[in-house]
């Protein structure tokens, strides 16, 4: 596959992932669930408009969402790293293989997936406008 294809196939996961963000974003607009401090940056940045507020709060609570995630996954990698580091200890001292270490692998690699998509979702938009 080529690299522009490679992009192009990105940008569409991304916008994908975008809009599942969106999704639960008005899922809890629905369901009467509201960040307050959000809330309140929305209307502060609103001009009084309650309209413009609630664009605001969906635009402010989508990105929450999106630094959840980082930060989610920032602290799961140390966490998994020792946790394999531990694994591979047991594994040499009794020369087995062990069905965990699958398991982690596979982990690992849906972290790493989701490590790369938000980071493509920050760094696409500065690449594709430059």
């Amino acid at each position: 596959m080529s690299w522009l294809k490679k992009i192009k196939t990105h940008a569409i996961s991304c916008r994908f992932f975008d809009e599942q963000i969106y999704a639960q974003v008005l899922s809890e607009i629905e369901n009467g669930q509201r960040r307050d401090g959000l809330w309140a940056k929305a209307l502060a940045h609103s001009d009084g408009s309650n309209e413009k507020a609630k664009s605001l709060y969906i635009k402010y609570r989508v990105e929450s969402i999106k630094d959840e995630i980082i930060l989610a996954t920032k602290r799961e990698e140390p966490e998994t790293r020792q946790e394999h580091s531990q694994e591979n200890t047991s594994t040499e001292t009794s020369g087995n293989w062990n069905s965990n270490d699958e398991s982690w692998e596979k982990s690992n690699v849906w972290i790493h997936i989701l490590v790369f998509v938000i980071a493509t979702l920050l760094i696409l938009p500065l690449i594709l406008g430059a």
